[in-house]
């Protein structure tokens, strides 16, 4: 017989039907072939074409565990090195996309974003934790490419807010009146690396970034 995809039945019990099937392993594979040679009629063995074409199999079965060992092999080895890579990063400055921002007791922030083209109007509006606005930003025309805007942490009235998790947006219009697409970025201290299945998250303070946000690294500045 050819030994094409082989499979084999799950046991059942008498006068019932199996539910699925299940792929061979390697060695049934091997053992089969070795049964069938061994049991063949011998007044009709084998053809060497059919022999060949066995045999054949035989070692695309062989490359293909080969392949999927070392492609897990590989993928633990570049997990390790995530890993690694990411807890190097703790104590970094970094800048991310993202329009996340933590305020601290004292001292101001940048917001910073991109602008895909020349604008007439650029807006940035601040919001608390809860979703709330407490303060707009107005920088009227700007140039495109990467801007940023000054935040003093303060609301409309002046008052200082209290130091947490706040989030910006950017409205920006062309000089066409029409509003323009923007990229806003995050920037921070890595203090911490969490792990969620397995694959490393950058913290800073309570707010996570997946390393696939990351736009910039570098060493904190010098006191």
């Amino acid at each position: 017989m050819a030994i094409a995809e082989i499979r084999r039945l799950d046991t059942a019990a008498p006068g019932s039907s199996p539910s699925r099937t299940q792929a061979l392993g390697k060695d049934e594979f091997f053992k089969l072939l070795i049964a069938q040679l061994k049991y063949q009629n011998p007044l009709e063995p084998v053809k060497n074409t059919e022999f060949l074409g066995q045999m054949a199999q035989i070692s695309s079965v062989e490359q293909l565990f080969s392949i999927n060992a070392a492609l897990k092999e590989l993928r633990g080895q570049q997990g390790t090195l995530a890993n690694a890579q990411a807890v190097a990063l703790i104590g970094k400055e970094v800048r991310a996309r993202g329009n996340g921002i933590t305020l601290g007791a004292t001292g101001s922030l940048a917001l910073g974003y991109e602008l895909p083209k020349d604008s007439a109007k650029v807006t940035v509006q601040v919001y608390n934790a809860a979703g709330q606005p407490v303060k707009i930003l107005e920088a009227g025309a700007q140039k495109a490419g990467a801007q940023s805007l000054t935040w003093d942490g303060t609301n409309a009235a002046g008052a200082r807010l209290p130091a947490g998790e706040y989030t910006f947006v950017v409205n920006a219009i062309g000089p066409d009146g029409a509003p323009l697409a923007t990229q806003t970025y995050f920037t921070g201290t890595i203090t911490g690396v969490a792990f969620a299945d397995g694959k490393p998250v950058l913290l800073s303070g309570t707010r996570r970034i997946p390393l696939d946000q990351l736009i910039e690294v570098k060493a904190p500045a010098a006191n």
